[in-house]
């Protein structure tokens, strides 16, 4: 396991992209490690290697982008409980890995839609918008929620449209995707017609 670690590690250095790595930082993007690796990439990398919980934990926990997403991409969906859910939330500190977050893993993980419910409960900006890119692929895929979940969702969105502090616009346009795919997706009452 330290074997595959200490290897994955390497193979960043020779996929490495310095004005990546440079043009994320100015932008904000900030990792403790940043080797600008393209996700196309590290998802080739990431064919090398047989998932595995225990390897893609490693990665996570290590403060370097690249070990990041390969930890995603490692990530055995169907091993993902509670506990490890809980890691991930801690570990998503950037726009980017919400992003690969909902489209690598989160949309695949047993109860996804009560792991994005989740999500969406934290104080994390980051994992809120992880949890409304997750529910809205879920509900592009025409995942059936409970009455309780949607109104769950829509009180979850609807909150952080109307909050007044400096949300990211990302949010507020994922909330409001979610809330369309919500609508979308929700059977409406039928309407009598009045007898005339």
């Amino acid at each position: 396991m330290t074997d595959q670690l200490q290897e994955i590690r390497r193979s960043f250095a020779s996929y490495k992209n310095g004005v990546i790595s440079e043009s994320m930082r100015q932008k904000g993007i900030v990792y403790h490690v940043n080797w600008g690796v393209s996700l196309t990439d590290l998802q080739q990398l990431a064919t090398h290697y047989t998932p595995s919980l225990s390897l893609a934990l490693k990665l996570w926990h290590d403060d370097v982008r690249e070990c990041k997403i390969m930890a995603l991409l490692l990530m055995p969906p169907a091993e993902v409980d509670g506990e490890v859910m809980q890691e991930l939330i801690d570990g998503i500190t950037t726009q980017e890995l919400a992003e690969l977050a909902a489209f690598l893993l989160l949309q695949h993980v047993p109860q996804s839609v009560h792991q994005a419910l989740r999500c969406l409960a934290q104080d994390n900006r980051w994992v809120q918008l992880a949890g409304l890119h997750t529910m809205t692929r879920l509900l592009r895929q025409r995942q059936q929620l409970t009455i309780a979940q949607q109104h769950e969702l829509r009180d979850q969105a609807e909150c952080l449209l109307q909050t007044t502090d400096n949300l990211p616009i990302s949010i507020r346009k994922a909330a409001s995707n979610c809330l369309a795919e919500l609508d979308e997706n929700t059977p409406q009452p039928e309407r009598k017609e009045m007898p005339k």
